[in-house]
């Protein structure tokens, strides 16, 4: 089973409907199993997290699920320093 979160479809536009730390525990769950959640395609592997909206899932190679997760550890990361701060 694949992983999904709520995506909302408006005036042409994805939106997030998610909480950061939701998405965060998605992402970090599938990076932690990743052999769970490749599927191969035409010779590529790729992660595939579906979305409650028919038809549309999020589809990234495992160069840009690298990607996805490096700005995700660093934006928690940045979220701690600003709860430092303030």
């Amino acid at each position: 089973v694949l992983p999904s979160f709520n995506l909302k479809y408006e005036y042409g536009k994805l939106i997030f409907r998610t909480e950061y730390n939701e998405l965060f525990k998605i992402v970090e769950n599938i990076d932690h199993n990743l052999e769970n959640y490749i599927c191969e395609i035409m010779g590529v592997n790729y992660v595939i997290i579906n979305t409650p909206i028919d038809k549309v899932n999020l589809i990234f190679n495992l160069n840009e699920f690298e990607n996805l997760t490096e700005l995700l550890n660093q934006s928690k990361y940045m979220l701690e320093v600003h709860k430092l701060f303030h």
